[in-house]
């Protein structure tokens, strides 16, 4: 039987980003996936939203409705693939007591403002580029590891040269 793995979509949502089709076919040969997308979670419309009012609105109340919309949705054991906000969904929620097996967080920045952890396996992954990404300090104080992936910024998770490192973290440890 599969493992249960939700994705959890960026900032921007899954409706017009076809990036996730690179993940999606091969997910699902090992997965049983479900697919959230966080927008949606947060229950914001994006039309006319820019980046930053998009930030602001997660920020501002968006994150704990996502969150607790997901703890609505999900009460089985899972695994979690979150991409940007996605991954910090994942994260608070596993400390609001959503049983996860294994998180794995891309480009998650706004993670470096926690200050306990989901009980949960954890694999982090920025890029080395990402200005926004935790500091080396974050990382030693909350006794954590992390990939950086080499000459890569925030949205590398987007390319499709990436795609393969990001999914054999999951399929090596499922």
């Amino acid at each position: 039987m599969k493992s249960r793995l939700i994705v959890i979509s960026d900032l921007f949502g899954f409706k017009e980003n076809n990036w996730i089709q690179n993940y999606e076919a091969i997910l699902n040969d090992y997965f049983e996936v479900v697919f959230y997308d966080a927008l949606v979670l947060a229950e914001i419309k994006k039309a006319g939203k820019t980046e930053s009012e998009l930030h602001n609105v997660f920020v501002n109340g968006g994150l704990e409705i996502a969150i607790n919309n997901l703890l609505n949705l999900e009460n089985e054991l899972v695994n979690v693939l979150g991409f940007s906000i996605g991954g910090t969904i994942g994260w608070k929620a596993g400390l609001k007591g959503l049983p996860i097996k294994r998180l794995l967080t891309v480009s998650s920045t706004r993670i470096r403002k926690e200050t306990s952890q989901p009980n949960c396996e954890l694999n982090l992954i920025f890029g080395e580029k990402d200005s926004n990404a935790p500091s080396n300090n974050w990382f030693q104080l909350m006794e954590l590891n992390y990939t950086r992936i080499r000459n890569a910024a925030h949205t590398f998770y987007k390319e499709k040269e990436h795609v393969e490192i990001i999914i054999n973290r999951l399929i090596k440890e499922n």
